[in-house]
């Protein structure tokens, strides 16, 4: 059984994560304690939000979701369902990837593709490119995660420290990368709305009021069909308006990132934190992995005033999910 736990960082100083003299587990180039360790291998430090690549005076381009901010490029890139670092950490050995419950499959079918192949024309070259950075944390992400099912070689836990404006924005860009393939597929008149826009692209400070990533604390089995497995799922609105969220599951663990406050909690998350600071994954005869995350956004008003019963009640109208897409070796 898998050993999951979650904790507040209420002081950077928890145990010692690393050596402070490989590369700082925060992905810089830098050592650790050059970075955001001290000489004993403590946090001293988290990094600094990542910051889009400003955007240029293009024309808005109508096949590119980001198109109501401007500044697209005429050239159409192929958006992957994930990104394509995601993708190939999935496939390092060379594999494929196993698809089934995609909007463009019926239900019972899967298909084996290369990860070139998991893609749609959702987002222009210029938007695409301002973006990239969010791609590489987030395949550093899952990358750790990934590490939980490796043998336990000894030695120190497998760590990673992540600033969590990052962490959010990067699940942001995938809900509006899935939300406008779903739409193309599935004829909806879903569409990413301007402040989800706004805030991935950092034309504002801060996430909108209503959004926080949660993680589900339900009991679960890490790589229990001995193969990872990954799924991104919009969380449907029942008035047919642009989705409430996106369900993130990976082999057993599920991220939640809440866009509206009519999410229903005692469906989505019956056992959820919000905005995690510390979890630590831990298997008998497996790696340790370690996640420090800090530095979130400053919490919106619904956040702010609610705190964990943020949303919605039981007695509120339930969204529903429509079948999750599943991807693995």
């Amino acid at each position: 059984m898998t050993d999951l736990s979650v904790e507040r960082i209420e002081r950077l100083h928890v145990d010692a994560i690393a050596d402070p003299e490989l590369p700082c587990p925060c992905g810089s180039s830098r050592v650790g304690s050059k970075c955001c360790l001290d000489e004993n291998g403590l946090i001293s430090g988290f990094p600094a939000a990542a910051r889009p690549t400003p955007l240029g005076t293009g024309v808005p381009n109508s096949k590119c979701y980001a198109s109501p901010l401007g500044g697209c490029s005429q050239k159409i890139t192929g958006e992957h369902y994930l990104s394509r670092t995601i993708l190939g950490r999935l496939t390092a050995d060379g594999g494929q990837l196993n698809l089934s419950k995609f909007a463009w499959q019926s239900p019972e079918e899967s298909k084996i593709l290369s990860p070139d192949a998991v893609k749609a024309n959702v987002l222009c070259k210029a938007h695409n490119e301002a973006l990239s950075a969010y791609d590489a944390i987030g395949g550093r992400f899952v990358e750790l995660l990934l590490r939980s099912g490796s043998i336990d070689a000894g030695g120190l836990a497998a760590t990673g420290l992540f600033n969590g404006e990052d962490l959010e924005r990067w699940f942001l860009k995938t809900l509006c990368g899935v939300v406008a393939m779903e739409a193309n597929v599935r004829r909806l008149r879903w569409h990413a709305p301007i402040a989800w826009l706004k805030s991935l692209f950092g034309l504002t400070e801060s996430m909108p009021s209503q959004m926080g990533l949660w993680l589900n604390l339900s009991a679960f089995e890490m790589f229990s069909d001995n193969s990872p497995s990954i799924s991104a799922t919009p969380i449907d609105n029942p008035n047919g308006a642009d989705p409430l969220g996106l369900r993130f599951y990976f082999s057993g663990l599920e991220f939640v990132l809440v866009c509206s406050q009519f999410v229903g909690r005692s469906r989505y998350l019956p056992d959820a934190r919000l905005r995690p600071s510390l979890l630590s994954i831990e298997t008998p005869g497996y790696s340790k992995v370690r996640l420090g995350i800090h530095r979130y956004s400053p919490p919106g008003m619904h956040l702010r005033l609610r705190g964990r019963q943020i949303i919605g009640g039981d007695d509120a109208e339930q969204p529903t999910v429509h079948s999750r897409s599943r991807i693995g070796p």
